[in-house]
């Protein structure tokens, strides 16, 4: 049996007709892809049908049925309407140039595999110098290499990029997820490929703001991945009722309810069933599992938010947790950009002060590197004898983010820090904090607090 019988040359036909589909008279799709090699498709039929789509848009029309159907039957290629109707109706993908890209790749490994059998049966025949035969095979998967896409655009082609996301605010479709918190909102925080972090001390709340934040974004409608190491899918979901239900998810999770509270529980799950939320437990064993699932969530279901909780405790098997700690958040950026979705990476702080500061970042310099954002948050009555340690003679707090505030207030206020904002500037928020929901709360701002707010944007 030859060995392409035991091992199947990759390919991968749904995608490739996903491809296809969004190709033919889809709105968006940049002329560009006019230049799309059908040699990438691995069956003929689909190849056929690159080669007419990509001249069609090459000629400046629109790649409609009629329009590929036309082309074909002038070429006397050998495929029928029926064919091209079938591979039209396909669902369209919505990460064409990232499938595109698999299907290069997949094109590659397909060559090099075809290179090296023919090296191998030079290096076999007798009548070949060996170490020319290999030398040779070496240099023809070097050439396969470099015709990889190397990632360099031209500044036209940077422009025209840049001109679709100004034509699209102009429209007023926003980017940025919104949250109902304004230090996020207000400053376009969660922005498609960036990388924020969420940080602060131990038991401050980082885990339910970012709840708070991935319900807020699923109930726009917007798909949205979640991965926890802490918490199975069951609490997960405790703890995203349980603001609806007014409530803690340790009753609903250890208590028997009564009758109101378990009609309010019906009501709040039957309510938050259809939230595009999505939890892969099986993917928080290793931190390159996770990244493997993001890709897949994107693809498969839209995901646009990833949340992370939280990044050290995936340092916590290996030796050199600070070596770990940067290149974690080196791959949540980059697949952040890789797959065009927002990432909240939620990472500890060291507490060596009252006062959270990005210094404070635990294990690594690198997360500051490598984040676009970084929100801390500072909730002092997290930690008891706060009231004694912050009032003054005259009641008020004397230094710090609450600075001149009552110390009654601070009971149930949290100070979110935009300690780190690329392009965006730097800030800071005050919400409300509901300690027994565990639940962050936009805090009502003043007209003139809104103004003072914008002052601080660099737009």
């Amino acid at each position: 049996m030859a060995t392409t019988d035991i091992i199947p040359l990759p390919h991968d036909r749904d995608t490739e007709r996903a491809v296809l589909s969004t190709l033919m008279a889809r709105e968006g799709v940049l002329q560009a892809m006019a230049v799309l090699d059908p040699s990438i498709f691995y069956y003929q039929l689909e190849r056929d049908m690159a080669e007419a789509i990509a001249s069609v848009i090459a000629d400046g029309k629109k790649a409609t049925v009629g329009a590929v159907i036309a082309w074909l039957q002038a070429h006397a290629r050998n495929v029928r309407a029926e064919e091209v109707l079938e591979i039209y109706q396909t669902p369209a993908t919505a990460a064409v140039k990232q499938d595109i890209a698999r299907l290069e790749d997949m094109a590659r490994r397909r060559e090099a595999w075809r290179i090296m059998q023919e090296g191998a049966k030079m290096v076999l025949s007798l009548t070949n110098d060996p170490y020319t035969a290999m030398t040779d095979t070496a240099t023809r998967l070097q050439e396969i290499q470099a015709t990889k896409d190397d990632g360099i655009s031209s500044m036209a082609e940077s422009l025209e990029e840049l001109r679709t996301v100004v034509r699209e605010n102009s429209e007023g479709k926003r980017k940025a997820l919104r949250t109902g918190f304004p230090l996020f909102d207000d400053h376009f925080l969660l922005r498609p490929g960036t990388l924020t972090v969420i940080a602060a001390f131990t038991s401050v709340g980082k885990t339910s703001l970012a709840l708070n934040i991935a319900k807020a974004v699923a109930r726009e409608n917007t798909a949205v991945a979640y991965y926890s190491l802490e918490m199975g899918k069951a609490e997960l979901a405790a703890r995203i009722i349980a603001e609806d239900m007014n409530t803690t998810s340790a009753i609903i999770l250890n208590k028997k309810l009564d009758d109101s509270l378990m009609a309010a529980f019906e009501q709040a799950a039957e309510s938050n069933s259809r939230l595009p939320l999505y939890i892969d437990e099986r993917s928080t064993l290793a931190f390159d599992e996770t990244i493997r699932s993001i890709r897949t969530m994107t693809k498969a279901k839209g995901v646009k938010l990833v949340v992370i909780d939280y990044l050290q405790i995936y340092a916590q098997t290996t030796e050199n947790v600070e070596a770990t700690l940067a290149a974690m958040a080196r791959q949540a950026k980059n697949v952040a950009m890789e797959t065009k979705c927002s990432v909240i990476l939620l990472s500890q702080l060291n507490r060596s002060d009252d006062t959270p500061s990005i210094k404070m970042l635990r294990g690594s310099g690198q997360i500051e590197e490598s984040a676009d954002n970084i929100v801390l948050i500072d909730r002092p009555a997290a930690y008891p004898g706060y009231d004694t340690r912050l009032k003054t003679s005259d009641g008020k707090v004397k230094g710090g983010n609450f600075d001149g505030m009552a110390i009654d207030e601070v009971k149930d206020t949290a100070c979110l820090i935009l300690a780190k904002g690329r392009g965006v500037g730097t800030g800071r928020d005050f919400v409300t904090f509901q300690g027994d929901y565990t639940r962050f709360l936009p805090t009502h701002m003043t007209e003139q607090e809104k103004e003072e707010q914008k002052e601080e944007l660099p737009f």
